[in-house]
């Protein structure tokens, strides 16, 4: 290099530090128009800060004592007070302000937020713990704008969706844009139902309240910034606050709703298909099931029941019985009824051009439109040429529900709505409240909010299985049953599911499953498709589906395959009181069905990725095998005891364990100290009963205090919990040296259909390794019989001892509200 050279090198240099230090140390803001983010002003107005700058407003303001809210606006971003997310409203608790030379502090209670005034920011600090840092201010970058946040080294970044990248979401930059993908498998990072709603290790969930096409970068660049934007509408985000990750999820669930109770049978098995042609098939398909000896309850109908299935011949959109197939529908879904198997059909939003109802639709104005007001005709669509319902105007609504009311009147129990991102969504085409790409994001949630309304008000009494694919922040409220599209059906699928069900469980969707067995190509593999159904049964929703080219059913399989799957089928069916239970705290306390280890060892880095081993519920740990040829399985034991749900083999936690399997079974563990209440087996949830319980319980040397709440109601009365319809059975267990005390109590809110007025329990404690010296029910001593084999099912007082098995077995008859029980070993 020259000398002549060497003073511009350096100036350039000098120049490049400038820069550096204003784009990295807060005093400058990338504004609209490039200026700096300094505080002016505030004012108080409806107990909220309203904050003035330099780039515009802010006004920040409480919810509860653990929700804020920001909402920027200024002359080019509107101010936007409606949400489709949000439903909570501010309860105007007294709030506190003082004004520093430096900063703000606006507070209720122990949830401060802090205005720094230059460099202008926003800290927000719960009982003195700083949670999270906005960035400088509200960023404007012509195509995208929304907020910057800090991020601290360590912190972990949970949620935004439906993907199948790593469950910590710390260095992805993902699109908040719903798009489905025919095939995926692992490390797919934009799927069907993106939501923007992430949950931190620092103890705070952060939602942006904005459905438009946009983009959450979480630290991609590796600066410890994570950034919410879209291309436009509302610039609000809610911080929600929590002691832990369930109450953080139960402050999201209180912001933006709380899914209603599922149907009983929604629990149970449901079968599927790509598709059944014709009413022959359908009720042959039934008649096998049931024939094999398989439990069941439900059968999906796919687009078959309106059309041909082939191009020219599809007709969606009609949505009318395609008669040359299905000659009296109502007779099959009758005959259905009679086994106690319930019908389930898809509907999708698209309607082709080959439709009878095309033009009236078109001519109407109901569809989809070009910038003129004419139909936009999607020629690209897969199934070919037609257009998109614009599900925003209530006209296009009314016509839609008039197709939904028809069936449900003939005795359709169920919905599936298919193909809902939408899956074809030209970003030309307009709809009623705005272009595609603004309100492509809501389309699903829109859906959504039609069904339940509609129900609400015809079928009040009914609760909805809505059975989707795509959605939005707070769709949960609309009893949605998210399942995750057209997974390839292979062991990379397979692998991708745990993390898919994850990814929603903590953005507030717990019943995020998948088609059992993979749905899009392969071959048929015989282990890979009893490896995803033993998965399957510790998911919220149990239903095989895959499209033509492999057999779905069960009962195609080899006679070893069908006697494993009976096993765990059946097993699902007699966990029917507990999974219950799972359904009644998420919709009661937004508690997840499935929960990852990090929620009950939130500081153990090691574990603070898997997801591939999970809790299904607080109770029970699940190690799916997830790979071809598996003979051993890696698995981490959280702290604590353990035993093989199978086996009764005890293990201690808190460690990493290598556990031989075979193609029988999966990994399953009971938390030491915990009680699992069972049914005996059924064949579908008609015929369930909790007149006769089977209780277990787990017995554990450091477990002083035990307690069970299990939910009862008629498992289909809409609203149930609200109309004071459903009883608790509260289980409690105290251990003082070597005796047991055990209680059983109801808390009885009203009657209900089939409420027992007594009940028949079995209890069995596991780990007892010698006879016990007595058992008393009450103030009546149970004699106690030293057996290894089983003794009749009788619901006298009785109690048997199994050495071998190290169970202790006692049935008595429950009558009135209490039962107290003692058992001294």
């Amino acid at each position: 290099m020259t000398k002549k050279l060497q003073p511009y090198l350096f100036l350039l240099i000098f120049f490049v530090a400038i820069l550096l230090i204003f784009r990295y140390s807060g005093t400058f803001v990338e504004g609209s128009l490039g200026s700096p983010e300094i505080y002016i002003s505030h004012s108080i107005n409806n107990n909220s800060l309203t904050v003035k700058t330099a780039n515009g407003f802010y006004d920040i303001g409480f919810l509860n004592d653990d929700i804020a809210e920001v909402n920027f606006y200024n002359d080019s971003v509107p101010k936007i007070d409606t949400s489709f997310a949000v439903i909570l409203h501010a309860d105007k608790h007294p709030i506190s302000i003082s004004n520093h030379t430096n900063h703000l502090s606006f507070f209720r209670n122990n949830f401060e937020i802090l205005i720094g005034k230059k460099p202008f920011r926003i800290s927000f600090i719960k009982d003195g713990d700083t949670l999270l840092n906005q960035r400088f201010g509200y960023f404007d970058h012509d195509t995208l704008q929304g907020f910057k946040f800090d991020l601290t080294s360590n912190e972990k970044i949970y949620g935004a969706g439906f993907r199948t990248t790593p469950t910590n979401r710390r260095g992805q930059r993902l699109n908040l844009y719903n798009q489905p993908r025919y095939g995926y498998s692992v490390n797919a990072p934009d799927l069907n139902f993106s939501v923007p709603f992430v949950l931190s290790s620092k103890g705070y969930g952060l939602l942006f309240d904005n459905p438009q096409k946009g983009l959450l970068d979480i630290d991609s660049t590796q600066q410890n910034v994570m950034e919410f934007s879209s291309i436009g509408g509302k610039m609000a985000y809610y911080v929600v606050a929590g002691n832990n990750y369930d109450s953080i999820l139960y402050n999201y669930g209180k912001l933006t709703g709380f899914q209603p109770m599922p149907p009983r049978w929604v629990l149970g098995n449901i079968q599927s298909r790509f598709g059944y042609e014709s009413r022959e098939e359908a009720e042959n398909v039934v008649d096998e099931m049931l024939k094999a000896g398989f439990p069941l309850d439900a059968l999906v109908i796919d687009l078959y029941w309106f059309g041909e299935g082939v191009h020219d011949s599809f007709y969606m959109g009609n949505l009318e019985w395609y008669k040359k197939n299905w000659l009296s529908p109502e007779d099959m879904i009758s005959r259905f009824k009679k086994n106690n198997v319930k019908t389930v059909l898809i509907t999708e939003p698209f309607i082709l051009k080959e439709s009878k109802y095309f033009d009236t639709l078109s001519n109407a104005g109901m569809l989809g439109k070009n910038a003129d007001g004419s139909t936009y005709v999607i020629e690209e669509f897969w199934f070919g040429p037609g257009g998109l319902f614009d599900i925003f105007q209530p006209k296009m609504q009314g016509w839609f529900w008039k197709k939904y009311k028809a069936q449900i009147d003939i005795g359709v129990a169920g919905w599936w709505g298919d193909l809902g991102e939408p899956e074809t969504h030209p970003a030309e085409m307009f709809h009623s409240i705005g272009k595609a790409e603004q309100v492509h994001n809501i389309y699903g949630h829109y859906w959504h909010k039609m069904l339940w309304d509609r129900y609400a008000e015809e079928y009040p009494d009914v609760r909805l299985f809505n059975l989707n694919r795509s959605g939005f922040a707070g769709s949960q409220r609309y009893s949605i049953f998210p399942w995750s599209g057209d997974v390839s059906r292979s062991w990379q699928g397979l692998q991708a599911q745990p993390t898919a069900v994850m990814g929603m469980t903590l953005s507030g969707f717990s019943y995020m499953h998948s088609d059992l067995g993979g749905f899009a190509g392969g071959e048929k593999d015989e282990e890979m498709y009893v490896r995803w159904l033993q998965y399957g049964t510790f998911n919220p929703v149990f239903r095989v589906h895959g499209d033509f080219r492999v057999p779905v059913e069960p009962y195609q399989y080899s006679p070893k395959a069908q006697e494993i799957l009976k096993k765990f089928i059946n097993l699902r069916y007699q966990m029917l009181p507990y999974n219950y239970t799972l359904a009644w705290q998420n919709t009661t306390r937004g508690t997840p069905l499935t929960r990852p280890l990090f929620f009950v060892e939130p500081n153990n880095e090691e574990i603070s990725g898997i997801d591939n081993t999970y809790l299904w519920g607080q109770n029970i740990l699940v190690a799916p095998v997830l790979e071809k040829g598996r003979t051993t399985r890696k698995i981490y034991l959280p702290e604590g005891t353990w035993y093989d749900l199978f086996t009764d083999e005890k293990y201690k936690g808190g460690r990493w364990i290598e556990m031989p399997v075979t193609i029988e079974s999966i990994p399953v563990f009971a938390r030491g100290g915990s009680f699992i209440p069972m049914s005996e087996a059924i064949q579908n949830t008609e015929e369930y009963s909790s007149e006769n319980l089977i209780i277990h319980y787990y017995l554990d040397a450091d477990a002083e205090k035990s307690e069970f709440t299990m939910y009862e109601d008629d498992g289909k009365t809409n609203d149930a919990i609200k109309k004071g319809m459903f009883e608790l059975l509260i289980f409690k267990a105290a251990r003082f040296g070597d005796l047991h005390v055990f209680s059983f109590s109801r808390d009885i809110q009203g009657a209900y259909e089939g409420r027992p007025q007594q009940r028949n329990i079995e209890l069995v404690m596991h780990g007892i390794e010698n006879p016990p010296a007595f058992v008393m029910l009450g103030d009546k001593k149970i004699n106690v019989v030293n057996s290894v084999y089983s003794f009749p099912k009788i619901h006298a007082n009785s109690a048997n001892f199994d050495s071998i098995e190290n169970l202790l077995t006692i049935r008595f008859e429950w009558i009135g509200e209490m039962a107290d029980l003692q058992v001294k070993y």
